[in-house]
């Protein structure tokens, strides 16, 4: 039997593994695969992860199998992950990604099989009430939100820490903490608003509701031993098998199509390639999918394989590496430039509209912070990008940085992701921190030149044709109506309020000869695009938009006969 001063000595590394921080957690496990400590972080993290999971997944075993393939990753990536000071966000990411990989394997499982996807165990409430679609969107907006800000929310708001215990987790003051997740409350608020839900505290309530069982948790720490033995479960060692070596946003899965922004309406592109030649399959029927299979297209002798390689499946052609949060387009059509706003990885690239190649990868430097907005001057000669308080410069063509202008900092955190380019290409307009506001830039100097005030967030601005004036809008709002501002962009004196509805405004666009503007938003069953003059700021036409969604982008045909309006999944060419 032991004595009692080795029972003290154990009481107090127990004590003191529940009390280390995560860095050290897991340095103990990563240099001696220190089982106990990786527990602790089981335990502290256990109840997020498997909250996840199952907001994500209906099959409560899936959801077990993502669980487990969390943490595995976890203690796979331990030696690379110790200088987090943090692991949650890393976790919950790791974890929606997962599930999503999960769910997407089901749905083609099941279409294989002639049948509905695999069902959870007995009457899961969630599906009844359809509250599961609720609590992804949560999921999904969380997720998307920059990783200081994410953090509070999830250390206070979902694992239910005080701002003091979050303060000491993540080492900064408690001001800091409340400053950040005010931050990203609103953030996420306003993001919910965006998608037609409403926001509330009750919103994430059920995030933290969840409590892992003692087998599973057991199950998982039993993996961790040896996290690469062939004794994991097949399920488990797939999903583990994909989790990203660094935090990645959970919406990074590489392949996101894309779609080019309507600005490039006005140069329709075509890419004529050759006719496949039929391929007969080298399986039978049976073991293939219920659709068609696609036979590979010919190799482009403009784009060679490299050395090595003896074909290409698919193309990287108009593929970004991330989710795009943003798309501008030269007056020309033929470039484009977009940007996947806080995303480490493919931050801003540049394409080749007439073939879809990627011309430039644009990464931000360390320490330089991420990426809020990017834009394309109209000659398509020069790329703008909005980071750190500053717009940076670049040569299209080289990509370098020919120069950058700083603007003020109202406070500590930038959250706007507006950049517009004058039509003389020697001005931008771009929001100030948390968008209530437009600052001028002259790139000549790199100096503001004026700032055009607004009292709340802003998602949309444009100049018209001629450059005297500006117009944008957000969630400025009076006698319960949503209005847009319009500016003499010389004189910076505010000329109309141009009064939208009941819902914030997502998209404003000018007419080629300057004589209308339309603007579109938040709109739910009574969405529409508003046409104003900009003259008088009177309303001159509605054009009700037939799905009840957001209308999100807006643009004129250059004879300003047409308008196309995009929302929901669909976009509508109107008279």
């Amino acid at each position: 039997m032991g004595t009692t001063s080795d029972l003290t000595g154990v009481i107090r590394h127990l004590r003191v593994s529940a009390e280390a921080g995560d860095p050290e957690l897991l340095a103990r496990y990563a240099r001696a695969r220190d089982q106990a400590a990786f527990e602790v972080l089981v335990r502290r993290y256990g109840p997020l992860v498997l909250g996840v999971a199952r907001r994500q997944l209906a099959d409560r075993h899936r959801a077990e199998d993502v669980f487990q393939a969390t943490f595995l990753a976890l203690a796979r990536s331990a030696a690379k992950l110790g200088s987090r000071p943090v692991l949650a966000s890393w976790l919950y990411t790791v974890a929606i990604r997962q599930s999503r990989k999960a769910r997407a394997g089901d749905a083609r499982r099941a279409v294989r099989e002639h049948a509905a996807p695999r069902p959870g165990e007995g009457t899961d409430p969630l599906d009844e009430i359809t509250a599961r679609e609720l609590l992804r969107a949560v999921d999904d907006e969380l997720a998307r939100l920059p990783d200081r800000l994410r953090l509070p929310v999830l250390l206070c708001c979902v694992q239910g820490l005080s701002r003091e215990e979050a303060a000491a987790r993540l080492g900064v003051s408690q001001a800091t903490v409340r400053g950040r997740l005010e931050r990203g409350r609103r953030r996420l608020a306003a993001r919910l608003t965006a998608r037609g839900l409403a926001p509330s505290a009750l919103v994430l309530a059920p995030l933290a509701a969840v409590s892992v069982p003692a087998d599973l948790f057991a199950r998982t720490a039993e993996q961790t031993g040896d996290p690469w033995a062939r004794g994991v479960p097949a399920a488990v060692a797939d999903l583990a098998a994909t989790a990203p070596r660094g935090l990645l946003p959970a919406a990074a899965i590489a392949g996101c199509v894309l779609a080019v922004g309507l600005a490039a309406w006005a140069a329709p592109l075509v890419a004529p390639t050759d006719p496949p030649a039929e391929q007969k399959p080298a399986v039978s029927a049976a073991a293939l999918p219920v659709a068609a299979p696609v036979p590979p297209a010919k190799p482009d002798p403009a784009d060679p394989l490299p050395d090595g390689a003896t074909v290409r499946f698919g193309s990287s052609r108009f593929r970004h590496p991330a989710t795009i949060e943003g798309v501008s387009v030269s007056a020309d059509g033929r470039l484009a430039v977009a940007h996947s706003g806080t995303r480490i990885h493919g931050a801003v690239r540049t394409y080749d509209l007439t073939t879809g190649r990627v011309l430039l990868d644009i990464e931000s430097p360390l320490g330089e912070g991420f990426v809020e907005g990017a834009a394309v001057s109209p000659d398509g000669k020069t790329l703008a990008i909005k980071r750190n308080f500053s717009v940076y410069l670049y040569d299209a063509a080289a990509g370098k940085e020919i120069s950058r202008a700083q603007y003020p900092r109202a406070n500590p955190y930038s959250g706007a992701d507006l950049l517009v380019f004058a039509p003389d290409g020697q001005h931008v307009a771009v929001a100030a921190a948390e968008g209530k506001a437009i600052h001028l830039i002259g790139l000549a100097r790199g100096e503001v030149l004026r700032t055009f005030p607004h009292a709340h967030v802003l998602f949309a601005a444009a100049f018209s044709p001629d450059g005297k004036h500006l117009v944008a809008g957000g969630y400025d709002s009076e006698k319960g109506a949503y209005f847009a501002r319009l500016w003499d962009a010389e004189s910076g004196k505010e000329l109309h309020r141009l009064t939208f509805g009941n819902g914030g405004i997502r998209c404003v666009a000018y007419a080629p000869d300057g004589k209308t503007v339309a603007v579109g938003g938040d709109g739910g069953k009574a969405s529409a695009v508003k046409l104003f003059d900009p003259v008088t700021g009177k309303e001159t036409r509605k054009i009700p938009f037939p799905d009840a969604s957001s209308v999100k982008s807006v643009a004129f045909s250059p004879d300003g006969k047409t308008l196309a309006a995009s929302g929901g999944s669909a976009t509508r060419l109107f008279d």
